[in-house]
């Protein structure tokens, strides 16, 4: 008789049919000779090689690790006999140690399990291709404990390894490209020395080699957290080290990403790193870090898109990161660099930044670039505290008379000012030869700020380069100040916490400095139609055109319990159509939005 099968996606489950063969599958009944036997779930078991359901497309032969109870005697194809360790992590032996990764492969890491520091520093799986990607990952249904939680990567801190020369993942072995990595929790990494800055290996939990011009990194649903180091260490001048680095220097190519995952360093020395180094960073939460998202773009017709991301609580400024001199890589909230003709994309984040110690030349957003075709930022929150600038455009080779101008178009982001009284801050400053668009932004500021801010004057650096506004300008008197120029941007003077007087825009909101009634956002005010911004934008990448057409997402909202993140933050509203203007800021009031329009008054109604 034939055997006919329900295939499914139900949990997995076996029967035991003729003789001793064991039938796996992932359904709760199979049809037999017409009638409907129950099978009994097994979660332990899989096919030969079989590769779980949720693996990425290519994905064809999987091999099964548990660090705890495994062997590296085991063939490794089944999740009953799994091996302990993967190939290219240290101490492996046997069958795991002989075996040569191949294009197309899995490897299956059981889920709560803790791979722990004798396993590093360990080599990603080399082999993959385009259509058949190599991919380090999870299958939920196999797992210990009562529900499945990520498989855990620890170096074990400073009673373990010590990433000073070696991170604890690398490709430094041997290339590897079209390599994911998925749902995997990093913790407990140590360093002890100096490490080796942009593009090192070293003092990293997961990195690519720059020599080696890997491309199509993807890393996804990560939790990053748990970092620290001796009290001897330093940071190379000039640099960053990366926490996760998937590939940006000039060897590598731009389709790297790094998204829907968790950078939180609440429980690490918050004193340093880069969070994330990649062409493509989305839906991800990043706290407790000294710069956020650092990019040094040495990658020619590059293109970059950042967006959707929420950045909070950012760490000490005087740690490991410039040790308090003026001469090293400087705290950022957002930092890209570089050299070469391209693009960028920066839009619906939330960057509520919080310097603790008042020092050099802190920007929420850094933009130091040469030759760049166009910059395009817009629908980004940005919350300072401390010390800090707002947007600045600049460029990146010295003098600056002798760079390439870039291009920017900064439009609709709603920007918190300096809250301290020292001078010289802004919601965005030019400098250098930065040729910069401003359209429709809304600045924030307090009545304490002092000392004129002007393009001519820039910070720090002097600015040679032009601007247009095509929005109304606008300057005020912000109290004993002077005068406030905020190149084309609508400007509100109140001290944060406190609204406009009579509106709600305040930091500490659900989606801070949204408009909440009529009259607040009557005080943010209107603009031009940014339109054709987006029109220009969808021809060079679609998806960023689209969301240009909507106000912002402010990121995602993160589940600390489960360290997850959830996208979008805040559902958009689409902005005007045809000519219509534009809300200036991030937001746009509308029915469904969070900013409501207050009732008229003075009605009566009759009830019949």
């Amino acid at each position: 008789m034939p055997l006919i099968l329900d295939i499914g996606t139900a949990p997995r489950v076996w029967c035991r049919c003729e003789g001793s063969a064991f039938l796996v599958m992932r359904k709760t009944t199979l049809v037999l000779m017409g009638s409907v036997l129950p099978l009994f779930t097994a979660a332990n078991l899989v096919g030969q090689g079989t590769c779980p359901s949720n693996v990425p497309a290519g994905v064809t032969k999987c091999y099964f690790i548990d660090y705890a109870v495994g062997s590296d005697a085991n063939n490794g194809t089944t999740e009953s006999a799994p091996w302990q360790h993967a190939p290219g992590f240290a101490n492996a032996t046997g069958t795991v140690a002989a075996h040569t990764p191949s294009a197309g492969e899995g490897w299956i890491f059981k889920g709560g399990v803790t791979v722990d520091y004798h396993a590093w520093p360990a080599f990603v799986p080399y082999g993959g291709t385009a259509s058949n990607p190599t991919y380090v990952g999870v299958d939920r249904a196999w797992y210990t404990g009562g529900s499945w939680t990520r498989p855990i990567f620890s170096g074990g801190g400073a009673s373990g390894y010590h990433a000073d020369t070696a991170g604890l993942i690398s490709d430094s072995a041997h290339h590897t490209s079209h390599f994911i990595i998925d749902s995997i929790e990093f913790t407990g990494l140590y360093w002890d020395t100096s490490c080796g800055g942009d593009g090192s290996t070293a003092c990293s939990y997961l990195s690519t080699w720059s020599a080696q011009g890997d491309t199509n990194w993807e890393a996804k649903n990560l939790y990053v957290h748990g970092w620290n180091h001796g009290a001897s260490n330093t940071q190379t001048p000039g640099s960053l080290q990366y926490l996760i680095e998937l590939g940006i220097n000039a060897t590598q190519a731009s389709e790297s990403s790094f998204h829907d995952s968790v950078i939180d360093g609440s429980d690490s020395s918050k004193d340093c790193c880069a969070g994330a180094g990649a062409f493509h960073i989305y839906n991800n939460y990043f706290s407790y870090l000294t710069n956020f998202i650092y990019l040094p773009v040495q990658n020619a017709n590059y293109r970059l898109l950042v967006h959707d991301n929420t950045m909070v609580h950012n760490a000490s400024q005087q740690g490991v990161v410039n040790g308090g001199s003026t001469s090293d890589a400087h705290p950022n909230c957002f930092h890209s660099w570089g050299a070469q003709a391209g693009y960028e994309f920066i839009y619906n984040n939330l960057m509520q930044c919080q310097y603790d110690v008042q020092s050099y030349a802190s920007q929420i957003m850094l933009l130091e670039h040469d030759g760049a075709t166009g910059i395009y930022v817009f629908n980004n929150v940005i919350a300072s505290a401390g010390n800090a600038q707002g947007i600045n455009p600049s460029n990146f080779t010295q003098p600056a008379g002798s760079a390439t101008a870039s291009t920017f178009y900064i439009f609709n982001n709603t920007i918190e000012a300096e809250l301290d009284p020292t001078p010289g801050a802004s919601c965005y400053s030019l400098s250098y030869k930065s040729i910069t668009t401003l359209a429709d932004n809304f600045c924030i500021t307090n009545n304490n700020l002092s000392g004129a801010v002007s393009p001519s004057l820039g910070f720090i650096y002097s600015y040679i380069g032009s601007y247009t506004a095509p929005s109304p300008a606008f300057s005020i008197n912000c109290g004993s100040g002077g005068l406030h120029s905020n190149f084309g941007a609508t400007q509100i003077c109140a001290p944060i916490g406190s609204g406009n007087g009579t509106g709600n825009l305040n930091a500490s909101q659900t989606y801070p400095f949204a408009p909440m009634d009529s009259t607040a956002a009557a005080k943010v005010g209107t603009g031009q139609n940014n339109t054709a911004y987006c029109t220009a934008i969808s021809v060079i990448n679609a998806a960023a055109g689209t969301a240009c057409l909507s106000d912002t997402t402010v990121g995602v909202s993160y589940n600390a319990a489960n360290h997850t993140v959830t996208w979008p933050n805040r559902t958009p509203m689409a902005r005007p159509t045809g000519t219509a203007n534009w809300t200036n800021g991030a937001y746009e009031p509308g029915a469904g939005n969070s900013v409501s329009v207050n009732p008229p008054s003075g009605l009566t109604a009759t009830v019949n």
